[in-house]
């Protein structure tokens, strides 16, 4: 286990693998396309979602955040890692976490992966042929530029409410007046974050929020407005935002999530269009000593799936098995 050190302050005392990492100090410096590169991979992720009001913690080596609840996900997103079992299911006993995922060299789980570019060369020869004609449109009808935090906070919260009601959940973080400002608030005070923002006659059609973190760049969210789909404008802010880092000769790559695990995932076939490759690797899934038992065994997984199949068009539900499915694995 290590100790958080620099930025995260006082080292961690022995005997607590989960222990939160204090909030740091907000500080001046270059923006997220220059910072310097953080001593420790996953730190400068891990500021920006202590920031949002996340837990961080630090286990066996690895800083963790959460996720998507009830999930802790290993930072940074890209790394793949083999963890000890035991050690594991202690970390998660004894500071109460309900389930973590990371991405495992050889340890199984559910089959996923992570997208990366490397930024070196990027160009529209880098496109997909059938995609190029949609970004020069994009390009063409829109103005591509960097936001600084009090223009997100002004005209972000529309595009996140069209966002959320076109894919049709919810997100407080995004939606929520309060949840808002403390997300914008917490890009103010992480130099490592920028973002950019796609302007269709004079309005804002789609912004992108990006952290990086030592070599890596990682493209966290995108919102877009659903009138504005038609232009192009966020094809348009990715292939902007991928010529920047090719213009930074310190980037090794550019990561932007993680592979789907329910049918019918739009995304790939785009995120491979602009030139992204998916690094295929198992997904691994533990839950809580108390909680494995039961969601991972067999019983619970078969009924999962059965449900899944009953209702097909459910991604929800199958998600929830492949999920399971894939603790069941990782045990």
């Amino acid at each position: 286990m290590r100790a958080f050190t620099g930025a995260f302050g006082l080292p961690e005392p022995r005997g607590d693998p989960f222990r939160a990492a204090p909030r740091p100090a907000a500080t001046a410096a270059p923006a997220a396309d220059r910072a310097a590169p953080p001593a420790r991979d996953g730190a400068s992720l891990a500021r920006f979602f202590a920031a949002r009001g996340r837990r961080v913690v630090d286990a066996m080596g690895v800083l963790w955040t959460e996720y998507r609840r009830p999930f802790y996900a290993s930072l940074p997103f890209q790394r793949r890692v083999d963890l000890d079992p035991g050690a594991l299911r202690h970390a998660l006993r004894t500071r109460r976490i309900p389930a973590v995922r990371y991405l495992s060299v050889t340890q199984p789980g559910c089959p996923s992966g992570v997208y990366t570019l490397s930024p070196t060369g990027y160009g529209i020869g880098r496109v997909h042929p059938k995609r190029r004609r949609r970004v020069r449109r994009g390009l063409d009808a829109t103005e591509c530029r960097t936001l600084d935090p009090d223009e997100l906070l002004a005209l972000g919260l529309e595009l996140n409410l069209d966002t959320l009601h076109r894919q049709r959940r919810f997100d407080p973080e995004f939606a929520d007046a309060v949840g808002w400002r403390r997300f914008v608030a917490a890009v103010r005070t992480c130099p490592e974050v920028s973002i950019g923002g796609a302007f269709t006659r004079g309005r804002l059609s789609a912004y992108d929020v990006v952290c990086r973190d030592g070599d890596w760049l990682h493209l966290l969210h995108k919102m877009s407005r659903t009138a504005d789909l038609a232009t192009d404008a966020g094809v348009a802010l990715d292939f902007w935002r991928l010529c920047r880092a090719a213009g930074d000769a310190s980037l090794r790559g550019v990561e932007t999530g993680f592979a789907p695990i329910v049918s019918g995932d739009t995304l790939h076939r785009y995120k491979t269009d602009l030139g992204f490759e998916l690094i295929g690797c198992d997904l691994a899934i533990r839950f809580h000593p108390a909680l494995e038992p039961i969601l991972a065994s067999r019983w619970t997984v078969g009924a999962a799936r059965l449900l899944a199949r009953l209702r097909p068009r459910s991604h929800g539900l199958e998600r929830v098995a492949n999920v399971l499915g894939g603790a069941q694995r990782s045990r």
